[in-house]
């Protein structure tokens, strides 16, 4: 598997996790089979933005959305 190549450990259903992340996100999260994908992704671009890059890990920012799950380190 390619995630499991670039060293992506992580991996999540789409709906759990928006659910778990939802907090994050600037907008409400649905968590519907149909929004998963882009709960997600808003969520996960809005974690990249927040970080304060000079006191986190370099390799937070690894993530990739598969057509299921959400692969991130």
């Amino acid at each position: 598997m390619i995630c499991n190549l670039a060293g992506l450990a992580n991996r999540s259903r789409l709906q759990a996790f928006a659910r778990k992340y939802s907090f994050v996100s600037p907008r409400k999260v649905r968590v519907q089979e149909e929004t998963g994908y882009e709960d997600c992704k808003v969520i996960l671009e809005t974690l990249v933005r927040k970080i304060d890059r000079s006191k986190s890990d370099v390799m937070f920012g690894a993530w990739v959305l598969g057509k299921r799950c959400v692969f991130y380190r």
